[in-house]
């Protein structure tokens, strides 16, 4: 495939997209819907901005709302490791632990979004503590089993360019990819809250509609801020919510002086990165942040490029990485963003955006995975000179839209969106195979969260593997997936193991971690248990190197089970329990 470079039609008025409509009124505050991408402009108090976006979300997205997603992860993952009874107590101690340094006043405003949403506040709350649960829930099964883990990570990237000679004004961009839910990108939002509290200033949110929470915004004082998920065994179980704070800091600091004293007042829970910058003082920080403490770094004269590695020594020796791509992909996409702020390479909107859509590595290489992963699900671009900010619109599953068309709007505040109509800025040109590659694994993610039919997982990996048959990864995803589903039917579908046999085969030729081929080697072993042929099986158990600790106690089991008169059933039931997590395409739980 041919990465196509070029801005084809670079700026451009898209009349397919071309459209403003304003959907709704609650007291003082609009919601509009432009180009696919849902305009909150509110206006109050707190408490008022809060329960007319929960009044938006309920009437347009109640009943696919990423809010009830994340507010039920935390209790069905306690679900799947322990019983009910303990599950249940787990999560009424983490309530109540997760809470107890939350505000009054953070209390009142996510009440009062429950409250517009029509929904329990139990439920905001529980969405509101996912975040730090899903750090803390890394930490516990890291600590236990060494190991990598079966739950969904981000892919995180933000840059951040100051003024030069090269460039006229501060740009900051911004990846925050969670392809996995299909709900991120179904909804994007643009929030601009105008607060009537007298220690609060206007501010931007970008996020989805009917999410609580800041992870990215900008505020009237031009602060930037941006946070990235780390993975380190470090955990408190108190501690200040991790959107709160990146919300109060927008809402309040003025100055980085502000943002630092604010981030350094807070007691973290769980691990974080957050990078501020200041278009007036055209600088910025990197802070490290975690129940040991927050580690700052002044931006370098050439910006910021972060991914999700540590760089506080402090933090260092407890980071861990749920899997090898999540590692690889981090180094590859930090490396990119350096080397190409380091050469002023990013020094408008458009360069901005090539940088953010790459899909290629530093030596220029194809990537099914770079700095853009699932074609800029929450993706931005703000730039200081233009006052303009650039919101990603993400390719629909099953919709043919215009794919990572970013949408003009103003950086600015007191703004007449009545009579808005923005443009459409197009990233380089991705081949047509890698977009329809992208698809077809982002509707596998959202079906295997969302509705668990593992025929439609199937279905939907092997066209993605049609489309791009080169990452070793996707391949061995696709396989495990075929295994199990053969397995799940009782071992009544020769084609599908027939299918994941072939593939595996095929996919040795690109295999160049030892990861890749242990898995391969793992899963060829079992297809030929299944296949009844139990001296092969033996010869390609031989040749397994584990590496991870769930995989070398999975290689012991399958070759003592080779032993017995019933290899096939014990593998079939043991395959029928294979676990695939596809937000990195790597991890598979024997």
């Amino acid at each position: 495939m041919r990465f196509l470079f070029g801005f084809g039609v670079a700026t451009v008025f898209a009349m397919s997209l071309a459209f403003a409509k304003k959907i709704d009124s609650f007291n003082h505050s609009n919601l509009y819907y432009f180009n696919g991408i849902y305009v909150l402009d509110l206006h109050g108090t707190r408490e008022d901005m809060m329960r007319a976006h929960g009044y938006f979300a309920g009437k347009n997205v109640k009943s696919h709302s990423p809010l009830q997603f994340f507010s039920e992860v935390m209790d069905k993952t306690l679900q799947e490791k322990m019983n009910t009874v303990g599950a249940r107590v787990v999560s009424q101690t983490l309530d109540v632990l997760l809470k107890m340094k939350m505000s009054s006043e953070d209390e009142r405003a996510y009440k009062a979004f429950a409250q517009g949403m029509g929904v329990s506040s139990q439920q905001v709350f529980k969405a509101l503590y996912y975040p730090d649960f899903g750090e803390m829930l890394a930490a516990i099964n890291y600590s236990k089993n060494k190991t990598f883990m079966d739950i969904p990570e981000l892919g995180c990237s933000t840059f951040i360019v100051p003024q030069s000679s090269q460039n006229s004004g501060m740009i900051f961009g911004r990846n925050l990819e969670f392809g996995g839910v299909g709900l991120f990108d179904r909804y994007p939002a643009i929030i601009y809250l105008h607060p009537t509290d007298v220690k609060d200033q206007p501010y931007i949110q970008l996020t989805a509609l009917g999410v609580p929470g800041t992870h990215t915004a900008y505020n009237q004082s031009g602060i930037m801020i941006s946070l990235h998920q780390l993975t380190a065994n470090q955990m408190r179980p108190t501690g200040d919510l991790i959107l709160n704070v990146v919300d109060e800091v927008a809402r309040r600091a003025k100055t980085l002086a502000e943002a630092k004293q604010l981030i350094e007042s807070k007691k973290f829970t769980t691990p974080w990165k957050i990078m501020v910058a200041s278009e007036k003082e055209n600088s910025g920080f990197v802070v490290d942040v975690s129940p040991r403490g927050e580690f700052f770094v002044d931006m370098a004269a050439h910006g910021i490029g972060e991914t999700n590695h540590t760089h506080a020594a402090e933090l260092k020796k407890d980071e861990f990485f749920s899997s090898y791509n999540y590692i690889h992909s981090s180094v590859m996409r930090r490396t990119l963003m350096q080397n190409t702020l380091k050469n002023n390479s990013v020094t408008d909107v458009e360069s901005a955006i090539k940088l953010l859509t790459s899909r290629q590595d530093s030596d220029g290489n194809l990537r099914l995975f770079s700095v853009n992963k699932f074609s800029n699900i929450m993706s931005v671009v703000m730039s200081a000179k233009e006052h303009k900010l650039h919101f990603a619109v993400a390719r629909q599953i099953n919709t043919k839209p215009l794919s990572g068309a970013f949408v003009e709007f103003p950086l600015s505040f007191n703004f007449d969106f009545s009579k808005f109509q923005p443009l459409v800025v197009l990233p380089p040109a991705v081949d047509p195979a890698m977009l329809a590659m992208d698809n077809e694994i982002r509707a596998a993610m959202t079906e295997s969260s969302q509705g668990a039919d593992l025929n439609v997982v199937v279905n939907h990996l092997g066209k993605a593997v049609g489309y791009y048959g080169n990452d070793a990864n996707l391949n061995n995803v696709y396989a495990a997936t075929l295994i199990k589903l053969y397995s799940i039917t009782d071992g009544k579908s020769d084609h599908l193991l027939n299918e994941a046999q072939m593939v595996l085969n095929r996919t040795k030729s690109i295999t160049h971690l030892g990861n890749e081929a242990a898995v391969q080697s793992l899963l060829l072993a079992r297809i030929a248990v299944l296949k009844s042929n139990h001296n092969e099986a033996g010869e390609i158990y031989k040749m397994v190197v584990p590496t991870t600790s769930r995989m070398k106690e999975a290689l012991a089991a399958d070759m003592k089970a080779l032993k017995s008169e019933t290899a096939r059933k014990t593998i079939l039931e043991r395959s029928k329990k294979l676990k695939v997590t596809l937000s990195d395409m790597d991890i598979i739980d024997f």
